[in-house]
């Protein structure tokens, strides 16, 4: 009886021992879970940094190809929002939509207007980015030019209440220039060899001058003047030799 006691005494603590041993030699469940939750994490950034230098790459390509540009020409030909411009380089295509801006200069102010106000022969310039073909200007911003005039001729009249003078040109007409706010004058300074800016009161009858300006579109023969340049002033009047006292005395009666 002593015996078997004893005998179920060593069996029970060696099947304690191996359950000890097999319970120690078996890895936590949580340790597992938390490791294999940190790769999956790190998984998700790596992909995440992949894509974003793949955005990043993408972006790059779209700025190399879509370069800023402009465009100045008259309009050729209008074809749905294909604009045909004729310039100095030859004719250059203009794309705008429904997301470009346009605006005509007039003076010193710009009005919006739409699409359908463009016409052939209108001179514009126009500002966006080039197409992949890096021909077609997508345009972002259009701007329709004033026409502009370049008189050359003789002051013939000045009239300082109203700010004009009366402009007699080289082809024999005769051009009322109104001098604007915006108006910018100036005399070439030959001594320095530079241009200086003047004031209206400067200009006088029988002055040659430049006139840039553009013209009214209420009056014919007349313009408002954004630049004038004075290149001839009028010579200063100098006393005639008849009124210039003689240096020899004048005889008296008795002589």
């Amino acid at each position: 009886m002593k015996f078997k006691i004893q005998k179920l005494f060593i069996t029970i603590v060696i099947f304690s021992t191996f359950a000890s041993v097999t319970y120690a030699a078996t890895p936590s469940s949580q340790p597992t879970s938390s490791i294999s939750t940190e790769s999956s994490d790190l998984i998700d950034k790596l992909k995440q940094i992949e894509i974003f230098k793949e955005k990043i790459a993408t972006k790059v390509a779209e700025i190399r190809n879509n370069e800023k540009a402009a465009r100045f020409g008259n309009i050729k030909k209008i074809d749905k929002n294909t604009l045909t411009l004729s310039t100095k380089k030859g004719d250059q295509t203009v794309y705008y939509s429904d997301d470009t801006e346009i605006y005509t200069l007039a003076k010193s102010d710009k009005t919006k207007i739409q699409a359908n106000k463009l016409a052939e022969g209108d001179r514009i310039t126009a500002f966006g980015y080039f197409d992949t073909d890096k021909i077609t200007l997508n345009a972002k911003y259009i701007y329709v030019m004033p026409n502009t005039l370049s008189l050359l001729g003789k002051i013939t009249d000045k009239d300082s209440k109203n700010f004009t003078i009366s402009l007699n040109t080289n082809e024999g007409q005769t051009i009322i220039v109104d001098i604007e706010t915006y108006t910018k004058s100036y005399s070439l300074d030959l001594v320095k060899k530079a241009l200086v800016k003047i004031g209206f009161s400067k200009l006088n009858k029988e002055d040659i001058i430049r006139v840039i300006g553009t013209p009214n579109e209420k009056e014919d023969n007349r313009i408002s003047a954004t630049r004038i340049l004075l290149t001839t002033t009028t010579p200063k009047s100098t006393p005639s030799e008849s009124a210039t006292p003689s240096a020899t005395p004048n005889p008296s009666p008795n002589e």
